[in-house]
């Protein structure tokens, strides 16, 4: 007879709200594979304001959504009055944090993407099901770029 071992119910990311010692303490795999549950559980804490820490040492894997996540987290935090005092992070994982934190702000857009100044770019805007497609002004670009030989 084969028998089947069932693995924890619980589920491999993991958070735990301090609120004698203002902490948040995070850890296990904050990936896309834990991010709808981690998702709903973060927007039902109410945090509060002071100074508050978060420590996210005890992360064994991290992706752009669970990173996603944390920044939203401490987001979160700071609306609500709060202070980040400390936020402690595996430094491995320091630089994906601090790039999906970076503000992209339409200017940033473009130079983020010179070879496309040449070309005619695009804006979708608009709400709900209503949506538009405007022709922007292309921009020189500030080197010249590669053809992309496909």
């Amino acid at each position: 007879m084969t028998s089947i071992e069932i693995a924890s119910a619980e589920p491999e990311a993991w958070f735990k709200l301090d609120r004698k010692g203002r902490t948040l303490n995070v850890g296990g795999a904050w990936t896309i594979a834990e991010s709808a549950w981690l998702d709903r559980e973060l927007n039902a804490l109410e945090l509060g304001g002071g100074d508050l820490t978060i420590d996210a040492s005890k992360i064994s894997r991290l992706d752009s959504a669970g990173a996603w996540l944390l920044l939203r987290t401490r987001r979160a935090m700071e609306e609500q009055g709060g202070k980040i005092s400390r936020f402690d992070l595996p430094e491995l994982y320091q630089p994906l944090i601090e790039n999906i934190d970076q503000k992209q702000e339409p200017e940033n857009l473009w130079k983020a993407a010179p070879c496309l100044s040449q070309a005619t770019k695009y804006r979708l805007s608009g709400r709900s099901s209503h949506f538009s497609i405007r022709r922007m002004t292309a921009r020189a670009s500030p080197a010249p770029c590669k053809r992309a030989s496909w």
